[in-house]
């Protein structure tokens, strides 16, 4: 897309791809989940929390992995 383009983004970003990195980043930065749930348009924060704050933990239990890995 254009603003991958200006952005420098190698792979084609798509609006699905944006929408699920703005979530991921509110999530990681604890953002309450009734805040997120009504700037994504969700009726309840279910998804935030079956989707987004899984896929969030996995993320930070990798990276724990990685850094004690060097320790």
């Amino acid at each position: 897309t254009k603003v991958g383009k200006i952005l420098g983004f190698t792979k084609h970003l798509s609006s699905h791809v944006a929408r699920h990195t703005f979530i991921s980043h509110m999530v990681q930065n604890n953002v309450p989940y009734t805040e997120i749930a009504k700037l994504a348009g969700h009726d309840s924060t279910a998804m935030i929390i079956n989707v987004y704050a899984h896929a969030v933990q996995k993320e930070s239990e990798v990276y724990n992995y990685v850094s004690n890995l060097f320790n």
